[in-house]
């Protein structure tokens, strides 16, 4: 198969698999954060932004807990403000009308990273970073088989994902051996923060919503 020409999407998804325990946590994670600080610095009066803002009710927790973390007093006054005035009590009794636009995007993102993984699978470097890599998390294991057709890609993504939860599973033991006074305590930092790692490489960084249909669950 001919390697497509390499661009910035290509070394991003590289860098990322190279520094990531889970390269598509780390991607969309950045790709939160970058459309929060444009939301709030661009976008707070934008007509499109608030019709939507207003129709679903503002983000789901997840994601409007990650917009409380940029800490922006005016522009989340501002916005939260504009969904009391427009919905009143509504706003707590009601139901939203349709689904958080940051989940929609975040899933656009995740197609898109995992379609860039799939059009460079054959370049050297990308198949290097993934095989020195530690896998996905559970979440994005299970989008990734959902969303990839290529049976081989699905099976080295679960190998790869497979190695690099025993590999993690070694480490928690060594944590776990460090607190018995007959053993020195770990000094590798990645076996000390093994225990966060643990619950990154389960549910995912960002606490991710499950993607739908699991029609694949069972292939290889």
């Amino acid at each position: 198969m001919t390697v497509p020409p390499r661009d910035m999407v290509f070394y991003s998804v590289l860098e990322a698999i190279q520094k990531a325990d889970c390269f598509l946590c780390r991607l969309l994670r950045d790709h939160v954060h970058s459309s929060f600080e444009h939301l709030l610095y661009e976008s707070v009066n934008d007509p499109g932004f608030r019709e939507t803002w207003r129709a679903s009710r503002g983000y789901c927790q997840r994601h409007a807990r990650l917009l409380a973390d940029f800490s922006d007093g005016l522009g989340i006054s501002i916005l939260y403000k504009d969904l009391i005035d427009h919905w009143g009590m509504d706003a707590l009794l009601k139901p939203a009308g349709q689904p958080c636009a940051a989940c929609a995007e975040e899933r656009l993102h995740l197609l898109a990273d995992l379609n860039v993984l799939v059009r460079y699978w054959d370049d050297a470097d990308m198949q290097k970073a993934v095989h020195d890599s530690g896998g996905l998390c559970g979440p994005h294991l299970r989008a990734a088989r959902e969303v990839i057709k290529d049976r081989a890609i699905r099976r080295t993504l679960t190998c790869i994902s497979e190695r690099g939860l025993q590999c993690l599973k070694e480490q928690l033991q060594d944590l776990i051996n460090g607190y018995d006074y007959l053993h020195e305590r770990p000094m590798d930092p990645q076996v000390r923060v093994a225990w966060r790692r643990a619950i990154e490489k389960l549910v995912g960084q960002l606490d991710l919503i499950e993607s739908r249909g699991g029609q694949n669950e069972n292939k290889g």
